[in-house]
């Protein structure tokens, strides 16, 4: 597993669960944006709490208008600020174990809109 990958993993091990809410499963999901020579430009984690008009935007392209709420890699993009080459992408279980964390459809059209060269996710 990628190193960088690897430290990010254990940062999201370090931070609180999310509170679980009826039948839904949540979960903490992190990203990470580095540049061309591998300098951190953003991290985020996903919210249950908060949106951006970038992420509804993105969420009705696709025809999934209630995604509404903001996805740590749309809030990772948005914050970096800059040319993003690389966006790591981790999310691990209630034990701690990482589980894949594939960007959904609304993060892929977001990650090409904004020339992600790589991605790299548990």
């Amino acid at each position: 597993m990628n190193s960088k990958l690897e430290k990010l993993i254990e940062e999201l091990r370090r931070m609180p669960p999310i509170e679980q809410v009826g039948n839904y499963k949540r979960y903490r999901v992190i990203a990470r944006a580095l540049d061309k020579k591998g300098r951190v430009l953003a991290t985020r984690t996903n919210s249950y709490t908060q949106t951006h008009p970038k992420q509804k935007g993105f969420a009705v392209k696709v025809g999934r208008e209630d995604a509404i709420w903001l996805h740590a890699e749309i809030s990772c993009l948005l914050a970096a600020r800059s040319d993003v080459h690389t966006l790591l992408i981790a999310r691990v279980s209630k034990d701690g174990i990482p589980v894949p964390a594939k960007p959904c459809e609304i993060c892929t059209l977001a990650i090409q809109e904004y020339g992600v060269k790589e991605i790299i996710h548990t």
